[in-house]
């Protein structure tokens, strides 16, 4: 039974209504506390394996994307260009191939 007046049954990790020397010793044994090397490749293991799932998952997002942009490649647009001056000079070279690219600085 702890400060609060209750007990939690089988509770051994709350600390409601302990002083706070209490709480500073638990954070400082949880830093501290030993890790086996089991422990730790579990959770290495865990992680990369849903690293994994998420990165499998990306890739065949992607090549939806890819196979959609395949299938119709003029039916959905790409959005606004910014009109920098290499822009311009690509669209100018694109519509007017046979012109002279002096008439850019009118």
């Amino acid at each position: 039974m702890k400060f609060v007046g209750f007990t939690l049954d089988n509770d051994r990790t709350t600390l409601a209504g302990l002083p706070q020397p209490i709480h500073e010793g638990v954070a400082i044994l949880k830093k501290h506390m030993y890790r086996s090397l089991a422990e730790v490749q579990v959770e290495v293991r865990i992680f990369s394996s849903i690293l994994f799932w998420v990165f499998a998952m990306l890739h065949v997002f992607l090549l939806q994307r890819e196979d959609e942009i395949a299938r119709y490649p003029v039916s959905k647009p790409e959005g606004e260009v910014e009109q920098v001056p290499a822009e311009v000079l690509y669209q100018a070279m694109v519509t007017r191939p046979d012109k002279n690219y002096l008439y850019l600085k009118q």
